[in-house]
């Protein structure tokens, strides 16, 4: 995998945002992200969606398509270590494929492109004066038959007001090409109980990648 397609591949299949990283999905409710945005000058859609079945188990899927062919998907399944301890810790396997096709009906699988990956994420909530603030990280390991990627991830957000919350994503990816940035803010807004809107920006230090800006909806259920 080269290095510019792994930060193109960073860009689009993470691009939601939405997962809570180490904390499992609370038993019986599900979760939904959807984002519309641009990245240069491609239109980009994001889709993702999370399912606690048990207090340590949570299922997910995404669906993400940037430009007129291209898209990718992934599911994956997180297992919660320590569900309740200060310290969070989970582990997930991930199964994830690019797409190709001229509309989202047309979509064809393109054989050898199957990414697997196994993750562990640490997550820890604390206070910052008398606002709840979180962080989370994450080392992974994706591959795809010869080939693999190392990722790590840190993820810190502060709920700024009982509506709003801020939190920003840094993330890089290592193959044997090099390594890849990226980062990313986002903000959330509640207009309603369990509706929240969002907006995000996520851009390469680097500038070999284009940035990318996005509005979108949460919806918990």
């Amino acid at each position: 995998m080269s290095l510019l397609r792994a930060l193109v591949l960073l860009f689009a299949v993470t691009a939601t945002a939405a997962t809570p990283g180490a904390w499992p999905r609370p038993e019986g409710e599900t979760f939904l992200s959807l984002k519309f945005g641009r990245q240069g000058e491609t239109e980009v859609q994001s889709l993702y969606a999370e399912y606690g079945m048990t207090p340590r188990l949570t299922f997910g899927a995404a669906a993400d398509r940037y430009g007129p062919s291209s898209g990718a998907v992934s599911a994956f399944s997180r297992v919660a270590l320590t569900p309740e301890g200060p310290w969070q810790v989970s582990v997930s396997a991930s199964t994830s494929f690019e797409l190709e096709g001229g509309t989202p009906e047309d979509l064809a699988f393109l054989p050898g492109e199957v990414r697997n990956g196994v993750s562990l994420h640490v997550g820890r909530g604390f206070m910052i004066g008398n606002r709840a603030a979180w962080f989370d990280a994450e080392a992974a390991r994706d591959s795809s038959g010869l080939e693999e990627q190392w990722r790590m991830g840190l993820v810190a957000g502060v709920a700024v007001t009982d509506r709003s919350k801020l939190f920003v994503e840094f993330e890089g990816a290592e193959d044997e090409d090099g390594t890849a940035l990226r980062i990313a803010p986002n903000a959330t807004y509640a207009i309603a109980e369990g509706i929240d809107v969002t907006v995000g920006y996520a851009f390469d230090p680097t500038g070999d990648t284009p940035s990318r800006i996005d509005l979108g909806a949460w919806l918990a259920f």
